[in-house]
């Protein structure tokens, strides 16, 4: 019982001590004057506002950083742009170039080539149309008539070489020639028709222009356009 009541002693004596304190305080709170309670309540509003201040100058110092590496980021893009575009018109300048020249090039070898074709292929036809000239000049036009008994052979124009013969003439005509070859050529037979075929004495004779030649066909020369005529005899002349 004793220690019961020596405990609720010392908790009224505590309570009490507490209360007191806090009445003194009270009291001492409300005699202080106006002006120091309104420093005291000023005081973390000044603060405030300087944290306010601090915090918006350190706002506006990274807002114009931003704004001032925003734009020279603006700017370091624009610089590069103008250098592409820079580069990219050269470059294509630079193609265009190479494209005019290859061009010209191939224009300048096509003319090259059509100057050469057209220098080769002129060149054999000028000379194969001299070389023709050169043979027609050298050819003789000779007209011949070849007649057999009562039947023509051949009747028609050939072209023999300078310096050819009667008998040459005869053979141009493609007709079948039976002769006798050597210093001498005798024209026994033409186209199937031989001498004495038809009588006694019969055989091949020819006349040059019109005139009887009694000489040996592979002697007697022919000149251009001369008339020849082989045919057969019955007569000997």
């Amino acid at each position: 019982m004793k220690k019961s009541v020596g405990i609720v002693i010392a908790l009224v004596v505590t309570v009490l001590t507490i209360g007191t304190a806090f009445a003194i305080q009270h009291q001492v709170s409300q005699n202080q004057p106006v002006s120091v309670q309104e420093r005291a309540t000023a005081k973390p509003s000044s603060s405030e506002s300087t944290s306010s201040s601090d915090h918006s100058e350190v706002e506006s110092s990274q807002q114009s950083h931003k704004g001032s590496t925003q734009g020279a980021a603006k700017r370091s893009s624009s610089n590069m742009r103008r250098r592409n575009a820079k580069r990219a018109s050269t470059v294509k300048t630079s193609k265009a170039n190479k494209t005019a020249k290859t061009t010209d090039k191939q224009v300048n070898s096509k003319r090259r080539k059509q100057t050469n074709t057209s220098s080769v292929a002129i060149t054999p036809k000028a000379s194969s149309v001299e070389k023709k000239t050169v043979s027609q000049d050298k050819k003789l036009t000779i007209t011949l008539k070849v007649s057999g008994y009562k039947k023509t052979f051949f009747n028609d124009r050939v072209k023999v070489k300078k310096g050819s013969s009667v008998f040459d003439v005869l053979q141009a005509s493609k007709l079948k020639i039976d002769y006798q070859n050597g210093v001498v050529v005798y024209v026994s037979g033409v186209n199937g028709l031989k001498q004495n075929d038809i009588k006694s004495g019969s055989g091949w004779k020819y006349r040059v222009n019109g005139k009887f030649i009694d000489k040996p066909a592979n002697l007697k020369k022919v000149k251009n356009h001369d008339s020849v005529h082989w045919y057969f005899t019955t007569e000997g002349y």
